[in-house]
């Protein structure tokens, strides 16, 4: 699994103004779709931004080297933020609700201000999902799309042309002294309200029940007993909801104004007169029926406002959503709603209204895993009050999830809220105490989830005493809610050291090298990326005292994660050391080293002890020369030269790919050449210099080159280079050891019973190089790097993840080392255009007939691409081409 969950490569309803005397209300919702004003949440430095997507570890890099805050915008979300502090921690902030969108590429803040459009459609500036509203006419009222799933709505009767003002569309008259009024939110709901604005009109016979048309796409639209409507998806996932109607009429308290005591086109007042309307769902209809007793009491008072709320739900790894549940309206679904007046998020006790508020925040715990939290706060902006008494707010977290199908009062009645994990005492929103944002400390609460690996936490907002206390009642802006986690992870524990001459690390018996320097190199990485500075230390394996003879300062021996760190261990510190003199070879020494790497706040842990041992009497390692470029399939010439020092070696034995040793002689000054023939991407030549007539083996060199692959594509799945398409399977399930096991075909419709662990060294990127990072990952097989070979995209669903990972062509082992074979995908570049990931990737093909385009993108922040386009990346030291020649499609 990946280790960084961030890798590098609503405008409302506007309270309307009633007249007491001629007012009724008939509504769908008590609460639906609000335009606050705005509300100034408390000032904090805002971190530094780029003109460029900036990848997690170029935040971390710039925050160090500037000392400020900076935002790493290629890891951010239309609902999150990463932040990299100058201290080395990571800020990870959360909103309850999106609050920007990307517009060809770019963030853009979400802005539902109708607009129309040079066609005269109305549409909304900048939503999350797509609404566009009727210019009058006989054509729908509205249409809701997101990604491939829509719904319209049509009225029985031709509309006007709108007056527009933000949100919001009137169409005047549509009925004798009715009018129509249409909002839309930032996430692409809408309400429409039709208002009845004397008791003349409500007489009229087209509002005994109104008949909306509907058209849908990919969703089925449904009604339960109590009227919430939800719309269901081909595989049963709620998408869409809509809060159960109600009507009510604008009868008013007389005390104390301000604080609902009248009605409104979104919510009754406290001692309005409310009932039920009827919803009756049928293909391509949706009935509304009034109750006629309230529109002919002699009590009601006028207007009348029929009104439902749709609202997309986001399928995928987004878990964000809230409710404000009602006790006065216990069966009504208030999934990314409320009751309240003015559309803010409530608590408390008003006498007329009674309300809890509960709000999701996504629990990253994959990225979160090992780290060290050091704080998690929740804050939301208190915008009204019943006075400025100060009155105490409980924030509990149960154990059940909210979501679109529970979003009600009933169910929440009967769950248990647990303990309190965070409470405060305040009181804003009320003259001589302005609105504010309060803080609540859940550090404890995210640390347990963490560990739980729960991967949406709701918090419940509950006022205490609520039951009696008729003045614990407080609003909340609803765009407000934030959650901000605060970490960091240490480095990861170096592993998968290795020298140069080769040596077995752990061996029982340490590896013996020649009279030559030894080079140690020790992979550092750090989940939250950044610079390192790295510690080698070196000291005689005798010595219990670990007395080094080389080492590294790791303020000055600095790399970027994902890097190897390099030390070279001198000659004559070797020698020294072993006691060599002119006049004696001194003795084979055993050496022990390890290292260590710091992101300058918490250094890993030290690794493994890896020993070897110094043989002045044994030939060095040869240097051998590749030729500057050769092909898979056709012979390349290498050139030895003998160590620069030490004994001469006689002859060379060499091995391509771990086949079998051959032997070449030298020349008279050791000088030999070889000729190979590549047969794969990625080939390693180990070349060991020979003494003693061939009795005598030295040091070995190791050449690790990459051969052009073939221009002639491989069959779809074929990574063994046979033609036939093979097996790949993640490990860690049905019985197979971690990794990516590969399985041949053997040309009869069956595959070979040896199977081979294609992803023994990882995936490059989780930092382990071990086969587990594979787990949880889709396996899709592809020409992802625009050669003739087949490679190997690991998707990770829970986070959204991907790597590509050159293949070989020959079935060996992935080597995902380097950008020239690995590229690591931000979890953007999946995302569709309405910012939701794919639950599953496949590989499409040329499923749209367009072959290969010319298109190219640039940078973390796009789109993804067409069929057969070119994706650039940027990783943290270089680009990195991946070709889609079948571009994994997003599927829903």
């Amino acid at each position: 699994m990946f280790k960084n969950g961030h890798p590098a490569c609503t405008a409302r309803r506007r309270a309307t103004a009633a007249s007491i005397a001629a007012g009724v209300l008939l509504a769908t919702v008590a609460g639906g779709l609000r335009t606050p004003p705005a509300v100034a949440a408390p000032a904090t430095p805002a971190p530094k931004t780029s003109s460029g997507a900036l990848g997690v570890d170029q935040a971390m890099a710039e925050a160090k080297r500037t000392r400020k805050p900076v935002e790493a915008t290629a890891a951010g979300t239309s609902t999150s933020t990463v932040t990299a502090r100058p201290d080395g921690t990571v800020e990870l902030t959360q909103s309850a609700t999106p609050t920007r969108t990307r517009v060809d590429g770019q963030w853009k803040n979400l802005d539902p201000t109708l607009v129309r459009q040079a066609d005269g459609s109305i549409t909304a500036k900048v939503t999350t999902n797509q609404v566009r509203l009727s210019p009058g006419g006989t054509g729908p009222l509205a249409e809701l799309t997101s990604g491939d799933r829509s719904l319209s709505v049509s009225t029985p009767m031709a509309l006007p042309a709108p007056v527009l003002s933000g949100p919001t569309a009137t169409y005047p008259d549509v009925l004798p002294d009715v009018d129509l009024t249409v909002r839309v939110t930032s996430e692409g709901a809408f309400s429409h309200v039709f208002v009845v604005n004397n008791r003349t009109a409500a007489t009229n016979p087209k509002l005994a029940a109104l008949d909306l048309i509907t058209t849908t796409k990919g969703v089925t639209l449904a009604a339960d007993a109590a009227g919430n409507i939800t719309g269901r998806d081909r595989t049963g996932t709620t998408v869409l909801t809509a809060p159960a109607p109600t009507m009510w009429d604008s009868s008013a308290a007389t005390t104390p104004a301000g604080r609902g005591a009248f009605s409104t086109t979104v919510a009754p007042g406290r001692t309005a007169q409310t009932t039920r309307i009827g919803v009756h769902v049928s293909a391509g209809k949706l009935r509304l029926t009034p109750d006629p007793k309230l529109l002919t009491a002699a009590t009601t008072r006028f207007p009348v406002y029929i009104d439902p709320t749709f609202t997309w739900t986001p399928v995928g790894p987004t878990m964000s959503g809230w409710a404000t549940i009602s006790y006065q309206h216990q069966s009504t679904n208030f999934w990314k709603n409320t009751p309240d007046l003015i559309g803010r998020m409530q608590v408390g006790n008003a006498g007329s209204q009674r309300s809890n508020t509960l709000i999701n925040f996504p629990v990253p715990y994959g990225t979160l895993a090992g780290a060290e939290i050091y704080d998690a706060i929740f804050k939301i902006t208190n915008t009204r009050s019943w006075s400025c008494t100060a009155k105490t707010v409980n924030i509990y977290a149960p154990s059940p999830t909210l979501s679109s199908s529970n979003a009600t009062w009933n169910y929440w009645e009967g769950a248990s809220k647990g303990s309190v994990i965070a409470s405060r005492s305040f009181a804003y929103g009320y003259s001589g105490c302005d609105a504010a944002a309060v803080s609540f400390d859940i550090t404890s609460q995210i640390r347990a989830d963490v560990t739980n690996k729960k991967a949406t936490r709701t918090l419940w907002m509950v006022a205490a005493n609520e039951a009696t206390d008729t003045q614990s009642w407080k609003e909340f802006l609803e765009t407000s809610p934030t959650l901000t986690i605060r970490y960091n992870h240490k480095p990861n524990t170096p592993s998968s050291l290795k020298t140069a001459p080769t040596t077995s690390c752990t061996a029982a018996t340490p590896t013996v090298v020649g009279d030559t320097a030894v080079t140690l190199y020790a992979p550092v990485s750090d989940p939250n990326k950044g610079t390192l500075g790295v510690s080698f230390k070196v000291w005689k394996a005798s010595d219990t005292t670990q007395t080094a003879i080389a080492s590294s300062d790791p303020n000055l021996l600095t790399y970027s994660s994902g890097s190897t760190a390099v030390l070279v261990v001198g000659r004559d510190v070797l020698r020294k050391a072993a006691g060599v003199t002119d006049a004696s070879n001194g003795v084979p020494t055993t050496f022990a080293w390890k290292v260590q790497a710091t992101d300058f706040r918490t250094p890993s842990n030290w690794s493994v002890t890896c020993t070897f041992t110094f043989d002045a009497t044994r030939a060095a390692p040869p240097t051998v020369t590749p030729p500057t470029s050769s092909e898979i399939g056709q012979p390349a010439a290498f050139q030895i030269t003998p160590p620069a020092t030490g004994t001469l070696p006689t002859s060379y034995a060499y091995q391509l790919n771990a086949a079998p040793p051959v032997t070449v002689p030298a020349n008279a000054d050791g000088t030999a050449s070889l000729t190979v023939t590549p047969t794969r991407f990625t080939n390693t030549l180990a070349v060991t210099s020979v003494t003693a007539d061939g009795r005598n083996f030295g040091d070995t060199t190791p050449v690790i080159f990459n051969s052009a692959r073939p221009t002639i594509p491989a069959a779809d799945g074929d990574l063994t280079g046979d033609g036939n398409a093979d097996l790949l399977a993640v490990g860690s399930a049905n019985n197979l050891k971690p990794g990516l096991w590969l399985a041949e075909n053997n040309g009869s419709g069956g595959v070979n019973p040896s199977i081979s662990n294609i992803g023994a060294r990882g995936n490059g990127f989780g930092g382990t190089y071990s086969p587990t990072e594979f787990d949880g990952a889709q396996i899709v097989s592809g020409r992802f790097f625009g050669t003739g070979f087949q490679d190997v995209l690991a998707y990770y669903p829970a986070t959204g993840m991907a790597t590509i990972i050159a293949g070989n062509g020959d079935g060996s082992e992935l080597v995902p080392d380097n950008t020239e074979t690995q590229c690591n995908l931000i979890s953007d570049l999946l995302l569709d255009q309405y910012n939701q990931a794919p639950i599953q990737l496949v590989n499409a093909g040329d499923s749209r007939h367009t072959a290969v385009t010319s298109r190219t993108w640039s940078g973390p922040a796009v789109t993804p691409p067409s069929v057969g386009t070119s994706l650039t990346t940027r990783s943290s030291t270089r680009a990195c081409r991946a070709v889609f020649s079948g571009r994994p499609r997003p599927t829903r």
